[in-house]
């Protein structure tokens, strides 16, 4: 059986609300020349059920049911034991993917064989994806440990695309982290020379779940220090400079996601007067980006609440 050209890995813990959503998005795909490895992480809701239907009418579909131990550990049972495809693509239980995601994967991946991971454009949803009212904007260009330490370039591990000989190298996600696993290994991939580069189009809708650990913004904040300490572990280091810049545009990076969430008024203030007195120059090395950033964030809080959180504070 020839091997197929993409592994779609979904890790699955009780998600019976929006599992079936996800899964259509990858059955909905223009390019067929996939399998599906979904890891039920121990789940406890109908989401079993759900999975055993899908497997039983899509012979691409596959899923095993494991001991609860995290994302990342299902993550590299599919990717690194099970998968057969040439390049992983990873998505969660509750995202959903644009039908021609693989396939405009696939076209970038044949046009450079140097580049060994993608990542797209995301739409952040609460209900259905046309009601997204916020996209990030991602850099077409080689991203480096400077860039890979300022921001979350792919923002969601539902966007990250890579070469499954070039994932297993790096040993996979961290199983001992809880949060920023995804981007402790990104750290990893870059400092060990891999190349990964954007696709400047929307191909990844993310589901705004209230209280969920993506929307954790304190904890994003302490996961970069662990990126911090796998460069030292590596024997890498940064300039001080290099180093600050970095940490300003990450702040900057934090009050932008804060704005988006459902926390204190205050937090996206807070980051943001951080990153101006940690680099002014960093934090308006765009402009645009860092001016915006500041005032949505400066005035949040004296904004009505009662008229919730407008869009442009998005």
């Amino acid at each position: 059986m020839t091997a197929p050209l993409f592994s779609v890995i979904i890790p699955c813990w009780n998600a019976e609300k929006t599992i079936a959503a996800t899964l259509r998005s990858v059955l909905d795909q223009t390019l067929a020349d996939w399998e599906m490895i979904v890891i039920d992480d121990g789940s406890t809701d109908g989401s079993a059920e759900i999975l055993a239907n899908f497997a039983a009418r899509d012979r691409r579909i596959t899923y095993r049911t494991v001991e609860n131990g995290g994302p990342s550990r299902a993550r590299n049972l599919g990717a690194i034991e099970l998968a057969k495809g040439r390049y992983i693509a990873f998505l969660d239980a509750d995202d959903l993917w644009a039908a021609d995601k693989l396939e405009i994967m696939a076209a970038r991946f044949a046009e450079d064989i140097a580049v060994q991971a993608l990542y797209a454009d995301v739409a952040f949803f609460t209900n259905v994806p046309e009601d997204a009212q916020s996209r990030t904007n991602v850099r077409r260009d080689q991203l480096f440990l400077r860039d890979v330490l300022a921001e979350n370039p792919f923002c969601t591990t539902s966007n990250l695309v890579v070469e499954r000989k070039a994932f297993a190298a790096t040993g996979g996600f961290d199983e001992t982290i809880v949060y920023g696993e995804d981007l402790e290994w990104l750290v990893r991939f870059v400092a060990m020379s891999g190349v990964i580069e954007g696709v400047d189009q929307t191909l990844v809708y993310y589901r705004n779940t209230p209280g969920s650990l993506s929307s954790n913004i304190e904890a994003m904040a302490t996961a970069w220090q662990s990126r911090l300490a796998t460069l030292r572990k590596m024997q890498i280091g940064l300039a001080e400079k290099d180093l600050r810049a970095a940490e300003a545009q990450h702040l900057r990076y934090l009050a932008r996601r804060a704005l988006r969430s459902e926390g204190s008024r205050f937090t996206p203030m807070r980051f943001a007067l951080r990153g101006v007195w940690t680099s002014p120059v960093s934090f308006f090395n765009n402009p645009r980006r860092g001016l915006l950033t500041l005032a949505a964030a400066c005035a949040l809080p004296f904004f009505p609440q009662s008229a919730g959180r407008p869009a442009c504070f998005q």
